[in-house]
């Protein structure tokens, strides 16, 4: 049985289980609190220093959300064989990437009038397109 490591809410984790759980891969769903994660993180546990991890059946542990979802795909048998098809489903995880990327800059800003004001140019310019 695989073991996927994140926080206790959905986050980047939440794909992955939901990938895990449609295609039918048991799992251990381990709720991480932030002193394990930095005691983990210390003890050289965790690849790339972040969560999520995904420990496989051979203990093997992969990092990084987008690589556990595309692992967690194949599996479950929903990531396309066809390279031309993968490619498509890899640029949607990428936009989504970005967009994560954009919305958490507006996250950080102090300012309630700055925050707004990049909230609303990606919803009428990047969001959109």
């Amino acid at each position: 049985m695989v073991e996927l490591w994140y926080f206790d809410f959905p986050g980047r984790a939440e794909a992955i289980r939901d990938t895990l759980r449609l295609g039918g891969i048991p799992f251990v769903d381990k709720r991480i609190a932030m002193e394990e994660f930095r005691n983990r993180r210390e003890a050289g546990d965790l690849p790339w220093d972040t969560l999520p991890v995904l420990v496989t059946e051979r203990g093997e542990r992969l990092g990084q959300s987008n690589a556990i979802l595309r692992w967690a795909g194949r599996h479950a048998g929903l990531y396309p064989d066809v390279p031309e098809q993968a490619a498509d489903v890899d640029g949607v995880l990428d936009a989504a990437e970005d967009l994560g990327g954009r919305v958490s800059t507006s996250i950080r800003v102090a300012s309630p009038a700055v925050r707004e004001a990049l909230r609303e140019e990606l919803c009428r310019g990047w969001i959109p397109a």
